[in-house]
């Protein structure tokens, strides 16, 4: 009975262990360089992020760009943006280049795109988009190196439905699918996983008039046919002026502001998550710098970046959204050789002496999503696996072996 009671408890410690160590956490780090400051441009390049551009709390819309490098926790200011001070626009990294776009130029709204070299701190102008005005409050996701843009709200004031796609090997516009039935999404969450993107939720009014509402709507767009699909409804509040980021295969979509019944703004610090393998949403940790809206989110490495925005909470705040993957609490671990590295499903371990051990592979929650013995050619089938980051471990009679995979499409 007491060895029994003995057992039972070291598998409780061992599980305790594995969930814990792999638990969300928020983690601050150094303020934004810029101040306060909310719907500026923000993309990920060569490993670190760039911010810039947006509205002060003074009220102006400013020009300064800054980098921020998550090895050292700084910024430094680089390179003004080339339309001067700009806010509300779009920004998105393909290729080794990061471009930025649209929104309001001074007093104008604007049609142009710019690309950032970060090598040599220059930008260079693109092609216009070829919309019959400058437009503000767009949104945009990336999908197989080309960009898709929800064109926002025009120099009149409305919410638009059209979305055009942009090609940076040809520098060249084409006018895609609208933004399906007869809504106008004004700020929603955009983003990409895999070879489709999603927008979900946000302020919407109908074509023709009808009024303004809240909408809970998600919609996945297949770009090879250019077609939408409606998908599970967002799952918190409906909202919009929010931020959306891919981490792990899921998107993690929160803050943003809805109204009330008196028309009053309600500020949110909730994050829901969305995994297209289930067509699920579930709840992830709140923004610990407050309720916030026009906030920026970047990914870069193994770690998400959310910061600025206005609200009651800290604007120029800068947090680390991590996800740890490291497993050494559960006993004496050396590092395992995989390859490739990311894989597309099949990894090989170059490691001698492991055939027929027992490997176990771990998502970033901590829970097991495959097991099984290593095969003498030591070879690990994961094509069931999502697109994503995890953590492979091999149990001998020594020790633990580990390696960080990740698969992508």
């Amino acid at each position: 009975m007491k060895r029994f009671n003995i057992t039972l408890l070291l598998a409780t410690v061992v599980m305790f262990l594995v969930n814990t160590c792999y638990a969300q956490t928020w983690n601050k780090k150094s303020d934004f360089l810029g101040g306060e400051v909310h719907s500026a441009y923000s993309f990920g390049l060569n490993g670190k992020i760039y911010v810039g551009g947006g509205e002060l709390s003074s009220g102006n819309r400013t020009s300064n760009f800054y980098e921020y490098d998550p090895a050292t926790d700084k910024w430094t200011q680089k390179s003004s943006l080339p339309g001067g001070s700009m806010a509300e626009g779009v920004a998105f990294t393909i290729n080794g280049k990061g471009y930025i776009g649209l929104g309001k130029a001074g007093t104008t709204y604007s049609k142009s795109l710019w690309e950032y070299d970060a090598t040599n701190d220059t930008w260079s102008q693109k092609a216009d988009m070829p919309y019959f005005s400058g437009v503000f409050r767009s949104r945009s996701f990336v999908v197989n190196s080309k960009a898709y843009i929800l064109v926002g709200t025009s120099s009149n004031f409305v919410a638009q439905n059209d979305m055009y796609e942009y090609d940076p090997a040809t520098n060249t516009w084409t006018q895609k699918a609208n933004y399906p039935g007869d809504l106008r999404p004004d700020l929603p969450f955009t983003f990409a996983i895999g070879n489709k993107g999603y927008v979900a939720s946000g302020e919407v009014n109908k074509v023709g008039g009808g009024g303004r509402e809240m909408t809970k709507k998600v919609y996945e767009y297949d770009p090879t046919t250019d077609k939408w699909t409606p998908k599970a409804d967002f799952s918190g509040d409906p909202r919009h002026m929010g931020v959306a980021f891919v981490y792990n295969g899921m998107a993690y979509c929160g803050l943003g502001t809805y109204r009330d019944a008196s028309f009053q703004s309600v500020y949110l610090d909730d994050f829901q998550v969305y995994n297209p393998t289930t067509d699920s949403w579930s709840s992830a940790a709140a923004y610990p710098a407050g309720k916030l809206r026009r906030a920026t989110a970047t990914v870069v490495g193994n770690n998400a970046y959310v910061g600025t925005g206005d609200g009651p909470g800290t604007s120029k705040s800068w947090y680390e959204y991590g996800l740890p993957l490291s497993i050494t609490s559960l006993g004496t671990s050396n590092n395992l050789a995989v390859y490739p590295n990311p894989s597309k499903g099949l990894l090989t371990l170059n490691q001698k002496g492991i055939e027929h051990q027992k490997y176990d592979i771990y998502n970033t929650q901590g829970q097991i999503v495959k097991s099984g013995n290593i095969p003498a050619n030591k070879t690990i089938d994961i094509k069931s696996l999502a697109i994503g980051t995890y953590i492979l471990q091999v149990s001998t009679k020594k020790e633990l072996l580990k390696a960080q995979i990740m698969i992508n499409d």
